[in-house]
């Protein structure tokens, strides 16, 4: 019984002891910050306690036990205890993703082995104290420490982007040219990636900043919310008022429905400082785009459907139902087939140049780059010119009924619905190319920013004006029925008898009794 109690005690002392010992080592490199401290696990251990790593002989009183890692945002987390040694301080360090001859970095963000060894051009520029440049070797030049600053870092491209535009310091740290932003070393990683002409290269990865507007760009985005509200407001009211249950009120609905929709997904964006994981952010990038585009189709699809309208009897024989069927399927499918294409182009070998960027820096398309021309501004505007060239048509065909008096169509009414629609995509034109514009003075450097200012300013406009052109400017049009007997319908709109729940689709009871206080019909 003794002599298992003097072992007992002989343990606690042995545990206190080293407790103690690993104590004052860590004390000893408290002023070692964590990132100039590398993982001596499979560094060359020997019998006196120091460490062989990277041709760097580490004695033992510069080594301690930590059981936690800091990680790129600064927060510790719980590891296994494991042996560091701030080795930085005696020679500059720099970090790779990944095993720097044996592995390399994937898709998924993990190192996976090589299968045989690569060749890549390891020399980097490098700018010292004195501002000079050099060129030095990443793997004989510096201590090489490893280490993936985040879960969803991303390669950046100085040679398509500016903005990705980087260069090494003497220390190991990494500047941004572009933002004029330095990044310690557990903020980014470098690691060789196979380019589009099948050569290895050295690539950096980053992570992604957090989303930071200045208090003028969050005014603007509160506007863009507010005119969100009220589209919202209208897509119910036509949603709940019987009048507006037709080919003309669904096709209302579903663009500002789609509208609503694709905001919606750039709001969660943009005000909030969440990183989204890289699946993630592409998949919201892509959802807005399809919203979006899905918009403009219905913008097209309700042109075409009013000018169908006015033509003779080339509608007469279908039913609502079936157009609406129709039109709901072209609606969906090409700004899907759309979207499938740009997320196909995105995740091709293609030239980033050419790629949309959706999920790369940013989770919506990146308007820093010509392509964007091409995804968004060149599509949208090109959609919007051929819904002003329909309703030309449909401009030209009222007026060629009216004069030719083939209908007994009370003359202003096709003429008021067809201006209601013009005032309706103007507003969206107007502020389509207000953000059109702004994009071109962006990328051709401007130094005023006239156009973004404007774009903002327009946030506030569009939905108070969309909301007065399709509730209160079609609420006057509707009050005008009355002066005609006719039945003829546009877009699904009978003009025919006007019963009380007509006059008051939009102003409900207040309206109804109104006109029952009078009656003749009001102004």
């Amino acid at each position: 019984m003794a002599k298992l109690l003097l072992k007992l005690l002989l343990v606690v002392a042995m545990l206190y002891v080293f407790r103690v010992q690993a104590t004052q080592l860590a004390s000893e490199i408290a002023t070692c910050d964590f990132e100039d401290t590398v993982d001596l696990t499979n560094a060359r251990k020997f019998a006196n306690g120091s460490y062989h790593y990277k041709g760097l002989s580490v004695p033992s009183e510069q080594v301690a036990i930590y059981d936690y890692i800091v990680t790129a945002e600064g927060e510790k987390q719980a590891h296994e205890p494991h042996p560091r040694a701030c080795v930085c301080h005696e020679r500059n360090c720099i970090q790779f993703c990944c095993d720097p001859i044996k592995e390399v970095l994937s898709r998924s963000g993990k190192c996976v082995p090589l299968r045989k060894r690569i060749d890549y051009d390891s020399r980097i520029r490098v700018i010292s104290r004195k501002d000079s440049d050099q060129l030095l070797n990443a793997l004989e030049d510096f201590i090489v420490v490893k280490g993936i600053p985040c879960a969803n870092a991303y390669a950046l491209s100085p040679k398509t982007t500016e903005q990705d535009d980087w260069e090494m310091l003497e220390n190991g740290t990494m500047m941004l040219t572009y933002y004029d932003t330095i990044l310690s070393r557990n903020n980014y990683c470098l690691t060789p990636q196979l380019t589009a002409d099948n050569t290895w290269s050295l690539t950096a990865f980053n992570c992604p900043i957090p989303n930071g507007l200045s208090t003028t760009l969050q005014t603007f985005n509160y506007g863009a919310a507010m005119s969100t509200v009220l589209l919202f407001i209208v897509v119910i009211i036509y949603l709940c008022k019987r009048q507006l249950r037709n080919i003309y009120g669904h096709c209302i609905v579903y663009c500002l429905l789609s509208l609503i929709l694709g905001n919606c997904i750039l709001f969660i964006i943009s005000f909030t400082e969440v990183v989204f994981p890289k699946l993630l952010c592409s998949c919201m990038g892509f959802s807005a785009y399809f919203f979006f585009e899905s918009s403009f189709i219905w913008l097209a699809i309700l042109a075409y459907d009013i000018w169908l309208s006015l033509r003779t009897s080339e509608n007469a024989n279908v039913s609502d139902k079936k157009r609406l069927q129709k039109y709901e399927v072209i609606g969906i499918c090409i700004p899907l087939c759309v979207t499938m294409v740009a997320v196909i182009i995105q995740y091709s070998n293609i030239d980033n140049g050419f790629k949309p960027g959706v999920g790369e820096e940013y989770c919506w398309i990146d308007v820093h780059k010509w392509a964007s021309l091409i995804y968004l501004f060149g599509l949208n505007s090109l959609i919007l010119l051929c819904s002003y060239i329909i309703h030309c048509l449909s401009l030209r065909d009222s007026t060629n009924k009216k004069q030719h008096q083939q209908v007994a169509l009370t003359p202003d009414l096709d003429v008021n619905m067809l201006h209601i629609y013009l005032m309706f995509l103007s507003v969206i034109s107007i502020s389509w190319f207000l953000y059109f514009a702004s994009f071109l003075e962006e990328m051709t450097n401007s130094t005023t920013q006239s156009m973004r200012y404007a774009t903002g300013i327009m946030n506030f406009i569009d939905g108070p004006a969309i909301l007065f052109i399709l509730v209160i400017k079609t609420r006057v049009t509707s009050l005008r029925r009355k002066r005609s007997p006719s039945t003829e319908s546009l877009c699904g709109l009978q003009y025919s008898k006007v019963t009380d729940d007509d006059v008051s689709f939009v102003f409900g009871k207040f309206g109804k009794q109104k006109t029952k206080k009078s009656n003749s019909p009001s102004p």
